[in-house]
């Protein structure tokens, strides 16, 4: 998987690629990364790479020049796309990462600032215009590292623990269960007995049972199959007792109500 990056400050994508699973897998070249700054496909000498818009309104806009010879300076490639960061945009999800992940070989994110960029750019050239949210920010740069982190995740070889992003939240459209690392107590809160039995198909199931539960209270609108609640439930109540319900973040008497 390659990744280019169209941006008038190179140094935000740059610095994150410096740390972490994502640096790690950029400095093994299992992730290419390919930064470009918009100032170097300018011609006047103050490197102009916004204008007024015509409308009048408020702020600046990328002018459509620098952004297609951006473009235009990369090789073309039938398994690549070109990603606007948008307010406007489809939100991002971990379905697309993995859709993305699977099915392309190139990404060019161009990140927006100021106003936002010409339309015409958009129309000739952008795939595909994508949101992290209902809400604006100052650029598209955070929103770029954003969506390819997620992607990267889904890469093989970028995670030390090949089934880290299949558990996930949001990877089967349920967040995660709750989970507890050493000391076994803390405050008078132990972890679950049921985490330290040693019993892995016992974990598996009780891990699925809380994520279905945790899902349904924090993100009803995730679960399309309201059916799996109810047993959940009850592997719950027959597994932990009401204060280890407590401890997994849950409520003994709203679990109660779903019996």
């Amino acid at each position: 998987m390659k990744f280019n990056i169209i941006t008038v400050f190179p140094e935000l994508i740059a610095h994150h690629f410096n740390y972490g699973v994502c640096g790690a897998a950029v400095k093994k070249e299992i992730i290419g990364l390919n930064i470009l700054n918009l100032r170097d496909f300018t011609t006047d000498k103050h490197q102009t790479v916004d204008d007024k818009p015509f409308s009048g309104s408020d702020g600046m806009l990328l002018k459509y020049e620098p952004l297609s010879k951006a473009v235009e300076s990369l090789p073309k490639s039938n398994k690549s796309k070109i990603i606007s960061l948008s307010p406007q945009g489809r939100v991002w999800s971990d379905a697309k990462a993995n859709a993305y992940a699977q099915d392309v070989s190139e990404v060019t994110f161009v990140c927006g600032r100021y106003a936002g960029i010409d339309q015409r750019f958009v129309n000739k050239y952008v795939d595909e215009e994508i949101s992290i949210g209902d809400y604006v920010i100052s650029g598209g740069e955070m929103a770029a590292v954003i969506v390819m982190d997620s992607i990267m995740r889904k890469i093989p070889g970028v995670l030390g623990n090949k089934d880290s992003s299949v558990k996930d939240s949001f990877a089967h459209q349920l967040l995660e269960a709750p989970a507890f690392t050493r000391p076994r107590e803390i405050d008078g809160e132990s972890a679950p007995e049921a985490y330290l039995s040693g019993n892995h198909k016992l974990i598996k199931d009780l891990d699925l049972a809380l994520s279905v539960l945790v899902t349904h209270f924090k993100r009803p609108d995730l679960i399309s199959d309201t059916s799996r609640v109810k047993p959940a439930a009850q592997f719950i109540k027959k597994t932990l007792s009401k204060k280890e319900i407590k401890v997994c973040g849950l409520c003994p008497e709203k679990i109660e109500g779903l019996l």
